[in-house]
């Protein structure tokens, strides 16, 4: 796990464990060397602890600020953060022994003694005062971080499907429909990967719009991830809690009715019709998935919220050169259209000279 404030001491804590494990007695030694058990244990956190407040203490006399240093529940890594960070470091501390990190502040000797954090499973935290005359401490159990409303985007709905090592979240816009995917990775005992990759083609200028809602997803499971540690539990709470419940349709193979609209006077296209028949897919998802189809083409593509033959009016919008706003397009309304584009593109027929096909 890492601590999103302070300054990592793992190497200096590491540093003077070495030392002082050289100045164990033979008979200390030679259990630090053995199988696993309970003395071992004792003696590896005594090291630990001391080595903790001696980092500390040395930091303090060359002009850091007084802190509390965090020590993770394998003793593996170390920070020391200042007493103002520790609660957005640790966020989820109860009242109380908040009130206990403010009375050591003002209590204790940062040049001979300490104040550390020791993390333990199930969100439990001992508070452990290194004072000159022996250790004081008590355990507090954090709150699990609940996800708020400016966590993430609103209005975004996700879907986590749970894997053998972690999750996979679909996320997706009531208007550009699938906006991309956010994979959480468990690597080992205490780490996990975070992965976003945005839907889209990389040229579509929508893509970027897409990438602008996720990116805030990712970062809210990141900041929220880095509190949890490696709580699978407290993640899926996260994950469950960013984002609106609801399905989200990834894409699948299906087929697409497209029409090449003709010139009312030579016949050659002049616009490229989508039809969105699938009422789970949005109108933005269309034009995602067809986009490359449609810049080949390179003319107005609008997408329909209709079959190809069109009796009524039908949700529509451009999609191609620019992206427009969502309207009801009538048949009428779409064949002026059509009639626009093809005056454009045989001027002289449309003046008059030349016959409509």
């Amino acid at each position: 796990m890492s601590i999103s404030h302070g300054i990592e001491i793992t190497s200096l804590i590491q540093a003077h464990w070495n030392l002082r494990a050289l100045r164990l007695t033979p008979a200390q030694q030679a259990a630090l060397r053995g199988p696993r058990n309970d003395d071992q244990r004792l003696i590896e956190l005594d090291l630990t602890l001391q080595s903790a407040a001696a980092v500390g203490q040395h930091l303090f006399h060359v002009g850091y600020d007084r802190g509390v240093i965090v020590i993770d529940e394998d003793g593996a890594h170390g920070w020391l953060v200042a007493f103002a960070q520790v609660p957005a470091a640790l966020p989820g501390l109860p009242d109380a022994a908040l009130e206990t990190l403010d009375m050591a502040r003002q209590i204790y000797s940062p040049a001979d003694e300490a104040v550390v954090a020791l993390l333990m499973p199930e969100r439990r935290v001992r508070l452990l005062y290194l004072a000159r005359d022996g250790m004081r401490g008590q355990v507090y159990t954090r709150a699990r971080p609940r996800a708020t409303a400016q966590s993430a985007p609103t209005g975004l709905i996700g879907q986590a499907t749970v894997s053998a090592d972690g999750y996979v979240i679909q996320v997706r816009d009531p208007e550009l429909g699938l906006v991309g995917r956010a994979a959480l990775h468990t690597v080992d005992a205490e780490h996990m990967r975070l992965e976003g990759a945005v839907a889209g083609h990389p040229d579509d200028p929508m893509t970027m719009r897409r990438q602008a809602l996720l990116e805030p997803v990712l970062a809210a499971l990141e900041r929220g991830l880095a509190t949890v540690g490696r709580d699978r539990e407290a993640a899926r709470a996260l994950v469950d809690g960013l984002l609106t419940p609801g399905r989200v349709r990834a894409d699948v193979p299906l087929q697409v009715a497209t029409r090449l609209a003709p010139c009312t006077f030579c016949a050659a296209p002049v616009a490229f019709l989508i039809f969105a028949e699938a009422s789970d897919l949005t109108l933005g998802d269309y034009a995602r998935m067809m986009y490359e189809v449609t810049r080949r083409h390179g003319l107005p593509a609008w997408v329909l919220r209709s079959g190809p033959v069109a009796l009524g009016p039908a949700e529509g919008r451009e999609v191609f050169p620019t992206w427009g706003a969502i309207t009801q397009v009538t048949p009428d309304a779409l064949a002026r259209s059509i009639d626009a584009l093809s005056a454009a593109h045989c001027p002289p027929r449309a003046g008059g000279r030349g016959a409509r096909r």
